[in-house]
């Protein structure tokens, strides 16, 4: 679980500081940025396993995958660029499965993970000038369960201890990945779990993160790390993919954009029998289904989601209406686990009747952690992310779940950039937090 970001100099975020809780509605009007906070989180994500470019590409791409990372940094009236960094504060799993299939335990479960970029210019073919981004700085350090206490003020008051305790696991001081120096070159050193013989990664060579390369059950931590991240899901739901069959021996779950939701409920179906109710009841609330089913043909091996809405007959997923198939999506993602940690997902207002946006904000929060219990199978610890310009959809959310994205001129290098400031309404635990932190990110 992400619990708080803070960006500087990515596209036009400069001094940003956010924490966020299970469920969090970002409200602003349209273009204002509020997207360029989703592209961090999908940016971070990316590292985890992809290389600087790479990572870079997967940035809006819309299928067209462009090598130029420059698009991501800030770029000052001089045409040099100003680096980025980011940082982010997050709940690990306490244990993982390594890329050889190996259970591995963290040895901290609540982290602070820094990177700082640069561009630098460099001669390429042809003797053409090309700009190479520089891992400048990483860093992976535990946070203490004071610290959790202090910062995680979306958990309950009255069973705050309880929840640390079950959240904050390990009480290791020094940093699982710092920066360091061998032989006059700056390295980054990973180590197991805190201490003993480091990795080391030349910065100056390095396309990826320590993270990245962390694969097996030597840097437990790290791989927690890399695990998690790897599960911020950016939800953009396509119809052409929820609509499309899969084949029976597809292994992949549900897509960032719905494709595999047939796969997926076939499968929740074989290992829980409710799981066709649980759908059906998930999407009743937002649209008349009276019935769902994975159907699996034998001879053409495929798998298709149909589904009956109202009176009408057995429809194949081709034939539902996009927002039908909205609806069956986010139902089937609330019983699959697997599919993500984090999942951010713009305007989902969008086509919906507005007497249906109150079903369309419980179905969202039903997705998230409820930090009123433990965590566990049933209330996985799972987090949700919105946007909207809706002031209806917002209406439908408590103050202590709403963030406010605001247009801003902010002073940087000396000049003034067009960039955006988050707000949480007085009094609630995120103005508290920011405040108690002692933050000041610039000057608007």
């Amino acid at each position: 679980m992400l619990t708080r970001l803070e960006i500087d100099g990515f596209k036009n975020l400069f001094g940003v500081a956010v924490d966020f809780g299970p469920y969090t509605c970002i409200a602003g009007p349209n273009a204002v940025g509020k997207s360029n906070l989703f592209d961090v989180i999908e940016f971070m994500s990316a590292l985890a396993s992809s290389s600087f470019v790479e990572a870079a590409q997967r940035i809006r791409s819309g299928g067209d995958a462009s090598p130029d990372p420059e698009l991501l940094f800030y770029r000052r009236a001089d045409g040099s660029y100003a680096q980025m960094t980011i940082a982010a504060e997050m709940l690990l799993p306490s244990q993982v499965i390594d890329d050889f299939g190996q259970r591995v335990d963290a040895a901290s479960t609540y982290v602070r993970y820094e990177l700082v970029f640069s561009l630098r210019p460099e001669s390429g073919p042809g003797g053409v000038t090309v700009n190479r981004m520089v891992l400048e700085r990483e860093e992976l350090v535990p946070l203490t369960r004071a610290s959790a206490k202090a910062r995680l003020q979306w958990l309950p008051k009255d069973s705050m201890s309880s929840r640390v305790q079950e959240l904050v696991k390990g009480k290791a001081r020094n940093p699982y990945i710092e920066m360091g120096d061998s032989e006059g070159t700056t390295v980054i050193k990973g180590f197991a779990k805190g201490s003993g013989r480091p990795r080391l990664v030349n910065t100056e060579s390095t396309q990826r993160t320590v993270v990245s390369t962390a694969n097996t059950g030597e840097l437990p931590t790290v791989l927690a790390a890399r695990r998690e991240m790897e599960g911020w899901r950016k939800l953009a739901l396509e119809p052409s993919a929820m609509r499309s069959p899969d084949d029976v021996a597809e292994s992949a779950g549900v897509g960032a954009n719905g494709a595999h939701l047939a796969i997926a409920l076939a499968r929740l179906m074989e290992t829980d029998e409710e799981a066709e109710s649980q759908v059906r009841a998930g999407a009743a609330a937002l649209t008349n289904v009276r019935e769902v089913r994975a159907d699996v043909d034998q001879v053409r091996r495929v798998v298709t989601l149909t589904a009956r809405v109202g009176e009408g007959p057995d429809l194949p997923a081709r034939a539902l209406s996009e927002g039908t198939l909205r609806f069956l999506a986010l139902a089937i993602i609330q019983l699959d686990t697997s599919f993500g940690h984090l999942i951010c997902m713009e305007e989902p207002e969008n086509g919906i009747h507005p007497e249906k946006l109150p079903d369309m904000a419980q179905v969202l929060h039903d997705l998230a952690y409820d930090p009123e219990f433990p965590p566990d199978a049933d209330n996985p610890l799972r987090q949700v992310i919105v946007n909207t310009h809706s002031p209806h959809f917002v209406a439908e959310h408590d103050d202590s779940e709403i963030l406010v994205a605001v247009a801003s001129s902010r002073r940087v290098d000396g000049g003034f950039a067009e960039s955006l400031v988050f707000g949480a309404p007085a009094g609630t635990w995120r103005d508290g937090a920011t405040r108690d932190r002692g933050d000041t990110h610039g000057d608007p």
